[in-house]
C-alpha cells in the first residue's frame, strides 16, 4: 500500500479514536445543511465525476431494529472551503437481515437532483477470503474507491468486492431519496448513489453470479455510505457497578466465531466522551497529494486517564498491534504517534482546544478462545458517574465480527461519615478506609476577627498548616486544618514530588473565600524526597476543573527543623506541599541533513525534568504541530528549517529547545507519492480549481468499531528520564 494511502487510513483512525467507540462507519454526516451547486463536481476519472457533498449526502438510520448503537461526540472538518459538520449523533453496528433505511438530502441541500429518475444504488461487499496481506488490493477511502473505478482497475475492485445494483430508486420533486437495504451476510459493506444509468452488474469471471462491476459510460457519484454488519451481538456478562480503582471482570462469548480470536473492552466516561468536540483541519486543497504536512486534528480531550493493557498476536480488521501496557495519562499527541507507527507513516499535527480536559478510560485487548475474561482496570480518581463498556470480536476474516455495548455505574460504597449534628465538619472521605488518604493530625480553631483590617485569622498549633488569614471578617464558625499521610483518592498525586497534604475546612460562606495560607515542611522530609526549599510550592485542589492548581508561593522563614511557606489561595480544598521544577528540553534529529522529500526523526528523549515527569511535547517545525516525545516528518522542500521543542511538566512548567534540519536538493511538487508515475494533478481536468472540497472517506478495510478507541489508548504513558 501506497504511503500516501496509508496516510489517509492513519487520518481517519486518528478521527475514529476519539469520535468512534463504535461503528460500523465513519462518512461525512452533516446536521447542518450545506448549500450544493451545479458547480461542485470533480472529474476524478475518464467516467467518473464525484458530487463533493457525496461524503455527507447518504446515510443509514441507526435506528434500524438489531443495531448496536453508542452517542457520538462532534466532529467537525475546517478547509479551505469553509467549516463544514461531519457529525452523527450515533454510531452503530447492524444487524444482518434487517432492514436499514438509507436516506439522502437529510443532511444536506439536494434541491438540484429533483425528479431524476437515472438513478442507482450501488451495493458492494467486501469479501470475506480478503486477508490482511491482501489489503493493499482493497479500497480503504473514498477516493481508493474512485481510483478503482476506472477500466484499469476494475478487475481488481471485482476480485475483492462483490456488487449488486438496484434500478428502483429515484429521487422525489426535492431531490430526496428514502430505500431500504437489508444486509443478508456479516461483514462490511460501502453503498453508491449514482447517476447515469451507466452501471452494471455482470458475471466477468463466468462464476454464475452477477456480481461483478462495469462502467459503461458517463457517472456521478452523489453519495457514499458504509456499514459493518453481525449476525448477533457479542454475549457479554459485567457488573452493574463498581467501584473507583477495582478490577472489573468481562466474561464474554462471541459464539459466531471461530478459533483464535482477537478480544478487546474498552470502558470510558460517556458524559465527557459526548460533550467533547473534535475538528480535522486541512490547511491544503483537498486532492490526492494531501499530506501529513497540511493536516491537524484539533481535539478536546487532551489525554485519557486510566490504564491499558494490549496482549501479544492482537490483531483486529488486518492490523496487527504490538504489545503494550500503559499506565496513568496519555497524551493524545502519542496516541496519534501510535497510530502512525503502526501504520508505518507520518503522523498529523494536534492541537489541543482551550484547556482540553481529561477522559477516564481503561481497555484491555486479548488473542484468545471465541469465550473469555477480559479484565480492566480502574483508578482510584476517577470520577464517580455512568461509564460505557464497549466489546469487540474480530475472528481470521472480514466477515467475522461481533460486538456488543452497555454501562455501569462507578461509585464508592460509602462506609464512613456524615453529619451526626454535633456542629463538627464532616471526617475526611475514607477515613478508616485502608486504601484512602489517613488522618495524621487535625485541629479545630475559631478566628479572630480584625474589622478594621477587614480580616479574619486562623491560627494553628499541631498541624503543618500553622495560619489562615480570610480577606474577609464575615467568617463565622470554625476552620478545621488537617494532616493527610498521603493525596486522597478523588485528587490523586500532586504535581512534582509531594511533601505534605492537608485539608482545611472552612464555613460554608468561606469557601469560596480568598486568603494567605502559612504552612511548613519539615527538613526531615525534605531530606527523603531529595528536595530543596526553594523548589517548594503549594498546590490547591480545584474541585469543579478536577485537577492540581499551583499558588503563587513564598518562602519566608528557614528554622533549624522545618521551613516556612505562604501562599494565596482563591478557595479552600485539599493543599499540598511540593517540590517542583522547570524541566529541561532536549532536541535532538535523526539526521540535521537531509534530501528533499525525506523523513526525520526528532527526539525529545533526552529532555529531563528533577522532579515529577514530562507530561506533554510540542513540536514546530515550519507550519506543522506535532505531538509526542519522538516524531516523525517529511519535508519537501530545500532549505533550512528549525524544530522546536516545546515539553510540559505535570507542574504546568514549561522549556524549550531546537534543532536545525538543512535540507538539500530541489524543493517543490514531489510528484505522486503512491508511486504510480503521474503528476500532482493527473487525477484532475482542471475544471475545479480549487480541488473541489471532496472529504475523504473510508472505504473497506478498517472498520470503524471500538478498537479504534481502544487502540488508541494504549499508547504508553511517556517517562521522564
Amino acid at each position: 500500500m501506497s504511503r500516501h494511502k496509508r496516510f489517509i487510513i492513519t487520518l481517519l483512525v486518528c478521527a475514529m479514536m476519539i469520535l468512534t467507540p463504535i461503528a460500523g462507519v465513519v462518512g461525512g454526516t452533516s446536521t447542518a445543511a450545506s448549500t450544493a451547486s451545479n458547480g461542485e463536481y470533480i472529474d476524478t476519472t475518464e467516467n467518473i465525476t464525484v458530487w463533493d457533498r457525496s461524503p455527507i449526502s447518504l446515510r443509514a438510520n441507526t435506528s434500524a431494529t438489531g443495531a448496536v448503537t453508542v452517542d457520538n461526540l462532534w466532529l467537525g472538518a475546517e478547509t479551505e472551503r469553509g467549516d463544514s459538520s461531519l457529525h452523527r449523533d450515533t454510531l452503530a453496528v447492524f444487524e444482518t437481515n434487517e432492514e436499514i433505511p438509507l436516506t439522502f438530502g437529510e443532511h444536506t441541500d439536494t434541491s438540484n437532483f429533483e425528479s431524476r429518475d437515472d438513478v442507482q444504488l450501488l451495493t458492494g461487499y467486501l469479501e470475506e477470503d480478503v486477508s490482511e496481506n491482501d489489503l493493499s488490493d482493497v479500497p480503504t477511502t473514498g477516493q481508493e474507491l474512485m481510483d478503482e473505478l476506472t477500466s484499469k482497475n476494475i478487475d481488481n475492485l471485482n476480485d475483492n468486492v462483490s456488487f449488486s445494483l438496484n434500478h428502483s430508486v429515484k429521487f422525489d420533486g426535492d431531490g430526496n431519496l428514502t430505500t431500504p437495504v437489508t444486509p443478508d451476510k456479516p461483514g462490511q459493506y460501502m453503498y453508491v448513489l449514482a447517476t447515469g444509468d451507466n452501471l452494471e452488474a455482470t458475471d466477468e469471471d463466468g462464476d454464475g453470479k452477477k456480481d461483478d462491476l462495469e462502467i459503461n459510460g458517463e457517472t456521478t457519484i452523489v453519495g457514499v455510505e458504509q456499514l459493518a454488519a453481525q449476525n448477533s451481538p457479542s454475549d457479554v456478562t459485567a457488573p452493574n457497578s463498581a467501584e473507583p480503582g477495582e478490577d472489573i471482570d468481562f466474561n464474554v462469548n462471541a459464539a459466531e466465531l471461530s478459533g483464535e480470536t482477537s478480544h478487546s473492552v474498552v470502558l470510558y466516561e460517556e458524559n465527557s466522551f459526548t460533550k467533547s468536540t473534535m475538528a480535522v483541519n486541512i490547511s491544503e486543497q483537498l486532492s490526492k497529494d494531501l499530506s501529513t504536512e497540511d493536516v491537524t486534528i484539533k481535539h478536546d480531550i487532551k489525554e485519557v486517564n486510566g490504564v491499558q493493557n494490549l496482549q501479544d498476536d492482537v490483531t483486529f480488521f488486518g492490523q496487527s498491534l504490538e504489545s503494550r501496557t500503559g499506565t496513568g495519562l496519555v497524551q493524545f499527541g502519542n496516541v496519534v504517534s501510535f497510530l502512525s507507527n503502526n501504520a508505518d507513516v507520518d503522523e498529523p499535527g494536534t492541537q489541543v482546544s482551550g484547556d482540553g480536559i481529561s477522559l477516564d478510560a481503561s481497555s484491555t485487548a486479548v488473542q484468545a478462545d471465541e469465550t473469555t475474561t477480559l479484565t480492566v482496570e480502574t483508578y482510584d480518581n476517577w470520577t464517580e458517574t455512568d461509564y460505557r463498556w464497549i466489546h469487540v470480536a474480530s475472528g481470521s476474516s472480514s466477515d467475522q465480527i461481533q460486538v456488543n455495548t452497555g454501562m455501569l455505574e462507578v461509585e464508592s460504597s460509602g462506609g464512613g461519615g456524615g453529619d451526626d449534628d454535633d456542629g463538627d465538619p464532616d471526617p475526611t472521605p475514607g477515613d478508616g478506609d485502608d486504601d484512602n488518604a489517613t488522618v495524621t493530625e487535625e485541629e479545630k480553631s475559631t478566628p479572630v476577627v480584625d474589622t478594621e483590617k477587614g480580616k479574619a485569622t486562623a491560627s494553628f498549633e499541631k498541624t503543618n498548616v500553622e495560619q489562615i488569614v480570610f480577606d474577609s471578617s464575615d467568617i463565622t464558625g470554625d476552620v478545621t486544618s488537617r494532616d493527610l499521610d498521603r493525596e486522597p483518592n478523588e485528587t490523586g498525586p500532586s504535581p512534582g514530588v509531594s511533601a505534605s497534604v492537608s485539608e482545611i475546612v472552612v464555613p460554608d460562606n468561606a469557601k469560596n473565600t480568598s486568603a494567605t495560607i502559612r504552612t511548613k515542611v519539615s527538613t526531615a522530609r525534605l531530606e527523603e524526597i531529595d528536595a530543596d526549599a526553594e523548589d517548594l510550592r503549594v498546590n490547591r485542589y480545584n474541585d469543579e476543573k478536577g485537577k492540581w492548581q499551583g499558588l503563587q508561593t513564598t518562602l519566608v522563614e528557614k528554622r533549624d527543623d522545618v521551613v516556612v511557606l505562604e501562599a494565596e489561595t482563591p478557595g479552600f480544598s485539599y493543599f499540598s506541599v511540593s517540590a517542583v521544577s522547570e524541566p529541561a528540553a532536549d532536541a535532538t534529529a535523526s539526521s540535521t541533513t537531509i534530501d528533499a522529500g525525506g523523513e526525520v526523526e526528532l527526539d525529545g528523549s533526552s529532555s529531563e525534568n528533577r522532579y515529577g515527569e514530562i507530561v506533554d511535547y510540542q513540536w514546530e517545525i515550519g507550519d506543522q504541530t506535532l505531538s509526542g516525545e519522538t516524531v516523525t516528518t517529511t519535508l519537501t522542500e530545500s532549505g533550512e528549517y528549525t524544530a522546536e521543542l516545546t515539553v510540559t511538566n505535570d507542574a504546568d512548567e514549561v522549556d524549550s529547545d531546537s534543532v536545525t534540519i538543512t535540507v538539500e536538493g530541489e524543493g517543490g511538487d514531489t510528484g505522486d507519492s503512491d508511486g504510480s508515475g503521474e503528476d500532482g494533478d493527473g487525477d484532475s481536468d482542471g475544471s475545479d480549481s480549487d480541488g473541489g472540497g471532496l472529504l475523504p472517506v473510508p472505504g473497506f478495510g478498517l472498520i470503524v468499531t471500538v478498537v479504534a478507541l481502544s487502540v488508541a489508548l494504549l499508547a504508553l504513558r511517556r517517562q521522564s528520564s
